[in-house]
């Protein structure tokens, strides 16, 4: 049986499930993916028995090989190898994560094949970047994986929060994995990665969102990564929390994410003062320049 809530944990996409809003029996709802599609929060329904899906806004349908596709980027035939990677004998049965307040894990379980120096090949990966190595490893506590175990040739890159360690996030160095980034197992975190932020502990009351590790390391303190496209209920509600005034967000110059950009600010909207999207015209913000990113950053903190 296709084991759709391990398939979408990997992916970082934030599902509902039965006995939430809108969630027929039987069936998981995730944001539709489809472009086109007029609003697509929580839409798009995924039946556990038969793998076929429904959008109730768009009305797309058909097997749930078309979200993989549009999900990974991939073709039908890649779609239906990653069903039958994500596949059990058992029965699955789709629950969701625990919050943290249920979660009885005292600290974050890191890799046990973590290599004592920074790796020569991570290191590279880094300056092929244009990101100071040094640097980077000092501030964000950075650590790698060689060629052995699940995370192999992976950034380690801890989380933390009131300055413990709650989580970690991998990124692959090779380019050539299937999932650029990889979280840590939930059972082996004091807060899952999407109910928090990537950097939160720099903020006070004012940030910049971003969508990953890599945009926090080019935009500086007090910037936050999502770690995937979209947000959880979690995550607005530590912005809530933390009493923040004023928030930037910053996606990614691309058309669908330009539209998850804008959910977000609108989802923002009901709980912090000062909003404003900032839409890129090329690139991402890991790849803007020390002067754009001074110039971005002068919009929310000077």
């Amino acid at each position: 049986m296709f084991n759709l809530q391990k398939y979408l944990e990997d992916r970082q996409v934030d599902f509902h499930v039965e006995g939430e809003k809108n969630v027929t029996k039987g069936w998981v709802n995730i944001q539709c993916p489809f472009l086109g599609c007029s609003d697509p929060s929580w839409h798009l329904g995924i039946n556990l028995d038969s793998l076929l899906i429904h959008c109730y806004i768009c009305g797309a349908k058909g097997s749930v090989e078309r979200v993989i596709q549009e999900i990974d980027k991939c073709s039908y035939n890649k779609a239906q190898k990653t069903i039958e990677e994500y596949s059990d004998e058992e029965e699955v049965r789709i629950t969701k994560p625990l919050f943290r307040s249920e979660r009885e894990v005292e600290e974050c379980i890191l890799p046990d094949n973590i290599d004592k120096t920074f790796h020569k090949k991570h290191y590279q990966y880094l300056k092929s970047r244009n990101f100071n190595p040094d640097y980077l490893i000092q501030k964000y506590n950075l650590m790698s994986v060689y060629n052995i175990g699940r995370y192999k040739f992976r950034i380690i890159i801890p989380y933390y929060y009131n300055s413990k360690l709650i989580c970690f996030n991998t990124r692959d160095v090779t380019d050539k994995a299937d999932l650029r980034y990889q979280f840590c197992d939930i059972e082996n975190s004091v807060i899952e990665v999407k109910h928090t932020f990537y950097n939160i502990d720099t903020v006070k009351d004012r940030c910049i969102i971003v969508e990953g590790p890599s945009d926090v390391w080019r935009m500086g303190d007090s910037s936050i990564a999502v770690s995937g496209k979209q947000t959880t209920k979690e995550q607005l509600l530590m912005i809530r929390e933390k009493g923040i005034k004023k928030v930037l967000v910053l996606y990614d110059a691309d058309d669908s994410e330009e539209k998850i950009g804008e959910e977000l600010a609108n989802n923002l909207t009901g709980i912090v003062p000062w909003v404003e999207l900032i839409e890129l015209d090329s690139s991402d913000p890991g790849e803007l320049s020390k002067e754009e990113v001074n110039e971005i950053r002068r919009i929310i903190f000077n």
